[in-house]
This record gives C-alpha cells, sequence and structure tokens, in this order.
C-alpha cells in the first residue's frame, strides 16, 4: 500500500482515472400579460454525457482492470403557469410541467489477474487456474425513458394584514421503462463445469425489462402570522413524494443465479413533514430565528450495496422508513458596514 497511515489520502492504481463531462441545452421563456397576472411558458432541452474511467478495487493490483459506465442523457421539459394578484386579499400560481428523459449506458466491467484472490470463497485449489479470470468481464447496455407529467396551485391568501394560509396542491403521474442487458465475455476459455462455476461467480448474463407507472397527490399548507413587525410565526405541514423507481445496473442473483426481479421496481417514497417556528428582529440591524421541525419519510429510496462484482456500484431498494427531527437556532447582528457576526 501507498502508506499505512489512512489520513495521508493516498491512493494507488493501475486503471487511469477520467471523469470527462460534456453537457448543454437551450430553452425559450415566454412572458405574457394576461389580466391581473403572469402567463409563462418555459420550454427547455438539455443533454448529460460521462464518460469515465475508474480503478475500483482502489489498489494497484489488477482486480478490476476496467470499471466504467458510460452514460448518454437528454432531458425534455415544459412548464406552463399563470402566477399573479387573483384578488386584493388572493395571490397564487397555477400551472402544468412535462419532463421526458432517456439515459443509455454502455458499460464495461473486466477483471484482473489478482480477481481471484479477492473472489475465493472456497479452499479448491481451482481458483488459482491461470487466466481464469484475466480480461473476464461483463458488457452492459441498460436503458431507461422516464416521463413525468403534473398539474399544481398554490395560494396566499390573505385572511388578514397579519394572518395568512397557504395552500398548494399537486397531481403527478410518473410512467418508468427500463431495459437491462449484460453478457460476459473473455478469460480463460474452457468447458470445464467446475472452472465455468467459478467463473460465473464473479460475473454471469444477466437480462431483464421493467415497467412501471404510478400517480399520486402531495401538498402542503402553511399558516403565517405576523405578531408585530418584529416577530413572524409560522407553522407548515408538508406530504411529498419521490416517484416510483426502476433499477438499470443489475439486480442480485437467487441460488439458482436468476436475476431476482422482484427488486426491479422500487415503491414511492413518502414523506410528511411538520415545521413551526418563529423568525424576529429583537433589534435594529439583528435576526434571531428559531425553528423545530419533524420529518417522517416511509419507503425510503436507499442505494443497498452486495457482495456481487455484476452490482458493484449497488442497486437502489426501499427501506421501511426514515425519520429526521430537530430544532434550529440562528442569529445575526450587523454591527457596521466592516463588520457582521453570525451563528447557528
Amino acid at each position: 500500500m501507498p502508506s499505512l497511515n489512512a489520513f495521508d489520502r493516498k491512493i494507488d492504481h493501475d486503471t487511469p482515472w477520467r471523469s470527462n463531462q460534456d453537457m448543454g441545452g437551450i430553452s425559450l421563456n415566454i412572458d405574457t400579460k394576461v389580466g391581473p397576472g403572469t402567463l409563462t411558458s418555459t420550454t427547455a432541452w438539455r443533454f448529460w454525457n460521462w464518460d469515465p474511467s475508474n480503478d475500483r478495487d482502489f489498489t494497484g493490483l489488477q482486480v478490476l482492470a476496467k470499471s466504467q459506465n458510460p452514460t448518454r442523457q437528454t432531458q425534455v421539459t415544459q412548464e406552463v403557469r399563470y402566477a399573479g394578484q387573483l384578488s386584493s386579499k388572493v395571490s397564487g400560481v397555477v400551472g402544468a410541467f412535462f419532463i421526458d428523459q432517456t439515459s443509455q449506458t454502455d458499460g464495461t466491467e473486466e477483471s484482473g489477474n489478482a480477481q481471484w484472490r479477492f473472489s475465493q470463497s472456497t479452499t479448491s485449489p481451482l481458483w488459482k487456474t491461470p487466466g481464469l479470470f484475466e480480461g473476464y468481464g461483463i458488457k452492459t447496455d441498460a436503458n431507461i425513458r422516464s416521463s413525468s407529467a403534473a398539474v399544481f396551485g398554490q395560494i396566499d391568501w390573505a385572511i388578514t394584514e397579519r394572518f395568512h394560509v397557504l395552500p398548494g396542491l399537486r397531481y403527478n403521474f410518473d410512467k418508468k421503462d427500463a431495459h437491462y442487458s449484460r453478457k460476459t465475455y473473455g478469460g480463460l476459455q474452457t468447458t470445464d463445469p467446475a472452472l465455468l462455476a467459478l467463473k460465473k461467480s464473479v460475473y454471469s448474463d444477466q437480462a431483464f425489462d421493467s415497467d412501471t407507472d404510478n400517480t399520486d397527490f402531495s401538498g402542503n399548507i402553511t399558516l403565517t402570522y405576523k405578531a408585530s413587525d418584529k416577530i413572524n410565526a409560522y407553522a407548515t405541514f408538508a406530504k411529498s413524494y419521490k416517484p416510483v423507481g426502476v433499477n438499470v445496473a443489475g439486480l442480485p442473483s437467487d441460488a439458482k443465479g436468476n436475476p431476482m426481479l422482484d427488486l426491479a421496481v422500487i415503491k414511492p417514497e413518502k414523506v410528511y413533514h411538520y415545521e413551526f417556528g418563529v423568525k424576529t428582529s429583537p433589534f435594529k440591524n439583528s435576526i434571531l430565528n428559531l425553528t423545530f421541525f419533524n420529518t417522517d419519510i416511509k419507503d425510503f429510496q436507499t442505494n443497498v450495496q452486495v457482495a456481487e462484482l455484476g452490482v458493484n456500484r449497488g442497486y437502489l431498494a426501499n427501506a421501511d422508513k426514515v425519520r429526521v427531527r430537530g430544532a434550529e437556532l440562528d442569529a445575526s447582528f450587523v454591527f457596521s458596514s466592516h463588520l457582521t457576526v453570525n451563528a447557528a
């Protein structure tokens, strides 16, 4: 190893590191005054090209000789919204949004001559067979198309000059289609069943297609009260979500070597958020804010790591629940144009 001290931040590698990125896009925005508000249309197209090269064993040994997933992504989005003062006491926004995204990945994962030392799971001497794993890898073809459409609205209703209510709703439709295929290549060419079994334990062919769609309501409501020119209080409840998902980076295999297709689709993530606090300006040129919050997430979408090299980047799965709760206190004071103190 290049160092025995992890904090030296030194690594050894035998595959060139590359993180080439190409990105760009174009958008057209149109604003038109209609009645008391503004009608806005935003149309956009963007792309991202990712061209990596990695040494994912992070050592100078030829364990993973190649590990790279070049990706090409494109997006098209369209939003139309109307915002304005709807009456003397109500302002708001209403609109619709659409996005269509495609992602194509052509990946390569290839073993080196030291792979057997890290994959060996039995005492069989066959693991040491010369050239068994060297140059043995997988070529991956992964494609996903994701489409989402939504209608939304939010208003600010001034019940009194000091008390406002801000409700909002959003209805979403999400659809995803995925294709995944990987094929093995290289390594020692043999017909020996025992050697073929060892190779298959490192990399195996896998292919599956999955598609899913889902709808969801999300929304929020906020109450604000301006107790004085120096004190504002608020309370918020929000129900939000992360859309249904699909895996396109390989799946773990069962005891028979078949992909576990029940893991191909990831359930939507549901989020329930409560928050209340006060924002104050106790003295001239000062701010003092206090917030309490609680966020509960059901079916949290997270990356799961498995020992199989064919899915060495892991795969997406659902954790039952996550909860985040706490309090935040922050303050600032401007002494002069040259000196400001902030604390949190």
